[in-house]
């Protein structure tokens, strides 16, 4: 004959919210976001574009600070492993020499230069396309610990909103983790800058940090701990001039200088007379 055993009501309580957790935590990965905010001279605005929440800017070299939420470091001090931001700049597959642009990049902390890259291609030759794909995991080919999957459907509609014959990106992926280290006054600030040729990101250019697990040999290198949600992206509603509209636009200017002087030297002159 066999003995039932009975589980108390407490025991059966603890059980179940045990189950619940374990099936939760299983489910669905951590979410942590990097949030980026515009700093020094760039100014950016909270909007809705193509019906995307995003952030919108007018400069095409901008200036970023990245926050963490929660805002702290994802990986233990003194554990074997520690996370590197890395930064992305995702421009539209139609702008002129989208494939070949060179990037320049630095990141300071308190006013002090810790990374840099310069003159950096992008990830691949054939741009980022492919409907519903997610960038880090089906693009990159990161493995995505936490965080918001960043699919194209939820950048390409703000980029067609400003160029709409845009149907991807190319990535430029800067190559260098930089080290972080989240929490408060530790925002680490982005800046843009010329580089040979290179003189700004075209109209439609998304821009946006994830965090990756840089690891000391042990796992696979590519992970990617947190991403950031398609409302922390920048986006750049400003084209740089092209050379010969930059040109004509000296000119211009010029030109008006000139006949501005010669009516003062006229003036001038008459003033005398009188």
């Amino acid at each position: 004959m066999h003995r039932r055993h009975r589980i108390s009501r407490p025991a059966q309580r603890v059980q179940l919210v045990a189950g619940l957790l374990l099936t939760f935590t299983a489910a669905s990965p951590a979410l942590a976001d990097l949030i980026p905010t515009c700093a020094g001279s760039t100014s950016c605005a909270s909007s809705v574009i193509g019906g995307v929440p995003i952030m919108a800017t007018s400069s095409v070299l901008p200036s970023y600070a990245v926050a963490r939420n929660p805002d702290s470091e994802p990986v233990p001090p003194g554990s074997p492993d520690f996370s590197g931001m890395t930064l992305l700049a995702l421009v539209p597959n139609n702008s002129a020499n989208a494939g070949s642009l060179q990037p320049n990049v630095s990141v300071t902390l308190n006013g002090t230069l810790i990374a840099s890259a310069t003159g950096f291609a992008p990830v691949s030759p054939t741009a980022w396309t492919t409907p519903r794909s997610n960038l880090l995991t089906d693009y990159l080919a990161f493995t995505q610990l936490s965080g918001p999957a960043t699919k194209l459907e939820d950048l390409l509609p703000a980029t067609q909103a400003v160029d709409a014959a845009a149907k991807g990106y190319f990535a430029y992926m800067s190559p260098i983790a930089v080290i972080t280290a989240f929490g408060t006054g530790q925002s680490e600030v982005v800046t843009y800058g010329t580089f040979a040729s290179f003189t700004g990101f075209p109209v439609g250019t998304v821009l946006f940090p994830f965090d990756q697990s840089v690891l000391h040999g042990v796992g696979p290198v590519n992970t990617a701990l947190d991403s950031t949600a398609p409302k922390n992206a920048i986006l750049i509603t400003s084209a740089v001039p092209e050379p010969a509209s930059a040109a004509l636009l000296a000119a211009g200017c010029l030109l008006l200088a000139g006949r501005r002087r010669r009516v003062a030297e006229r003036l001038g002159t008459r003033v005398e007379t009188l």
